[in-house]
């Protein structure tokens, strides 16, 4: 249930999909919590399968967070620092140890530098739409709560 106040600036909002759970919480209003056991289903089962659950909580991530994807580009940065630092590892081995370093190990550490690569821009590109994905919602800075005029 939500208050006509709350309501009226849902209103005001210009997204297509909103995503309702998380617009109440974000709009700042006092909340109180209703206590309520919710009968058995009398007819059918819910269409809820975990398909359309993942779906929702992944439109619940997407719609209020950019963090996701300046986690790509910390992986990029853990995926690379770790190659390098891998190989620099089996480069002093195989000098302490005195034997050949296989062409597998280089091809393995180059692949997994470039792919941190490779994450490291994907998820610049990805902070920067984010920012713009949040600057089209037009969502406002601030809500006010009463009018005193």
């Amino acid at each position: 249930m939500l208050d006509a106040k709350a309501v009226e600036v849902m209103r005001n909002f210009n997204e297509d999909d909103l995503f309702l759970r998380g617009l109440t919480s974000w709009m700042g209003f006092k909340q109180i919590g209703i206590d309520f056991t919710a009968a058995e289903r009398l007819s059918g089962k819910s269409s809820y399968n975990l398909k359309k659950m993942f779906t929702f909580a992944f439109t619940g991530i997407t719609a209020f967070s950019v963090k996701p994807l300046y986690l790509a580009a910390y992986l990029g940065f853990l995926f690379s620092a770790l190659s390098v630092i891998g190989y620099g590892v089996y480069v002093i081995h195989s000098f302490i140890a005195k034997t050949e370093i296989s062409g597998w190990a280089s091809l393995i550490m180059t692949i997994v530098f470039f792919g941190g690569l490779q994450l490291i821009i994907m998820g610049i590109m990805g902070i920067y739409l984010g920012k713009i994905f949040k600057q089209v919602k037009d969502r406002p800075n601030y809500i006010i709560k009463n009018k005193n005029f």
